[in-house]
């Protein structure tokens, strides 16, 4: 679909699960999806990862219901940074991807504004992970882990409901603020790999503009 000009990619789903309360007024601050309802289609892998047992299962069916598919935004992506940008929802600033290994011997990376805490980090996992020593300069290194970044401008802290968005977090909620303003789909999809031993599944968000257009039923 066309939205503004920005060719925006989308997945459909007719079944999917909120686990917690469904009063959008009791909805807790600092949610990763933005001020919406949180939802899956592995509702039980979602209970183990955010540590949910005991609250209340439920499921939303619709027709077709469809939503934007964040992993495949291609070209869009810069359209809706352009947008923010000029809106006020995010500036931009340098970050620092920094490595590290988890205990499973597999890589990831963390974000980091401050170049001091970068430093210390990397060298870190210099030492502990790969067992090396530090040889470049202090500017070399910073140099090789400074990336181009977006930081979160209170804009968008209000409209996503979060007291703080880190670095690798920003677009994310950017193009949920985008998306919710925009377009009439009904939310959001974040197609994340299912890997639940690193806190990982695939997820949703409906926007609360939309949760009544979906059949809710207490499991």
């Amino acid at each position: 679909m066309k939205v503004n000009n920005i060719e925006i990619p989308t997945i459909e789903f007719s079944d999917l699960f909120h686990v917690g309360d469904m009063d959008i007024s009791e909805k807790q601050r600092n949610s990763y999806e933005g001020s919406g309802l949180s939802v899956s289609d592995c509702p039980k892998v979602w209970t183990r990862i955010a540590r949910l047992g005991g609250r209340n299962t439920n499921r939303l069916t619709k027709e077709k219901g469809v939503f934007l598919n964040y992993h495949v935004l291609g070209t869009a992506r810069k359209k809706i940074k352009k947008w923010g940008l000029e809106q006020g929802f995010i500036e931009k600033q340098d970050i620092y991807l920094v490595p590290g290994m988890n205990e499973n011997g597999e890589e990831y990376y963390m974000s980091f504004t401050n170049p001091e805490h970068a430093y210390e980090e990397y060298a870190e996992y210099l030492e502990y992970s790969l067992e090396e020593d530090l040889t470049l300069s202090k500017e070399a290194v910073l140099n090789n882990l400074r990336k181009s970044g977006y930081k979160a401008m209170p804009k968008l802290l209000e409209v996503s409901m979060r007291d703080h968005i880190g670095s690798m977090e920003t677009i994310n909620l950017l193009v949920v603020a985008w998306a919710e303003q925009f377009t009439e789909l009904d939310g959001v999809h974040w197609a994340d790999i299912l890997d639940e031993e690193n806190l990982s599944a695939p997820r949703s968000v409906i926007f609360n503009n939309k949760v009544k257009e979906w059949k809710i039923e207490l499991m």
